[in-house]
């Protein structure tokens, strides 16, 4: 019988003989885990960006009533709903029911401007490549602003609260 007390010192010895054998079977496996890959990168793609300068130039013309540039916010709602570019739609990546809805704006538009969050946020990729790949929009008029949302707030650029564009 196993006393109570050598207990918990016999399965933090189990746990540590079953961590070495994994990190060795890892090692032998010619298809073994890379421990120094970062396997959570962000994707590479290949739609144009805008500068900061840019972003902020023609955030005012969806602002103004011009359509002829459509600002996508990729980001969820409640995110959206706290702050985002003046007359920018809402268009969570995993909501197509919102894509859909601003596919009219989009195919009028000379000029699509996909923003997320920054940083290591992907949504705006996701959202461009949707745009181009599912909904067959050209790929010309497509852009990332790939600073995203935190660059946006850090430059002091026009933000809009609530679920109004």
């Amino acid at each position: 019988m196993i006393s109570m007390r050598s207990l918990p010192l016999q399965m933090i010895g189990l746990a540590a003989v079953t961590l070495l054998l994994s990190f060795a079977a890892n090692a032998l496996h010619p298809q073994g885990i890379e421990a120094t890959r970062n396997y959570f990168a962000k994707p590479q793609h290949n739609f144009q960006t805008l500068s900061s300068e840019d972003f902020r130039e023609y955030s005012a013309y969806p602002a103004a009533g011009e359509v002829d540039v459509v600002y996508l916010d990729a980001r969820r709602r409640s995110l959206y709903e706290r702050g985002h570019v003046p007359g920018a739609w809402c268009v969570p990546r995993n909501d197509p029911a919102a894509l859909e809805s601003a596919l009219k704006a989009i195919e009028a538009a000379g000029m699509v401007v996909i923003y997320c969050q920054g940083g290591n946020c992907e949504d705006s990729i996701f959202t461009a490549e949707d745009l181009v790949y599912r909904n067959g929009v050209d790929a010309s008029i497509v852009f990332i602003f790939e600073p995203g949302w935190d660059e946006w707030v850090k430059i002091k650029g026009p933000v809009r609260e609530g679920a109004e564009r």
